[in-house]
């Protein structure tokens, strides 16, 4: 994420935090934190890639050779 950031593609993690670690969930046994390891792991690593109206052309091209590099 950071290096998008450097070249202009503002990139943002799409999950925040899992709804396990939310207040109604979090005192459930089913949301201890060794019973989800790969949400944890996809949380912390899944970014929401630019997605606007104003997206040109060029920009899908950047962020699409950026991701393939």
């Amino acid at each position: 994420m950071n290096y998008l950031r450097v070249i202009d593609i503002f990139a943002r993690r799409y999950f925040y935090q899992l709804i396990s670690n939310s207040d109604p969930y979090c005192e459930l046994p089913s949301a201890v934190a060794d019973n989800l390891t790969v949400a944890t792991k996809v949380a912390q690593q899944v970014l929401c890639l630019p997605i606007y109206v104003e997206l040109t052309e060029e920009d899908i091209q950047l962020i699409c050779n950026t991701m393939v590099q």
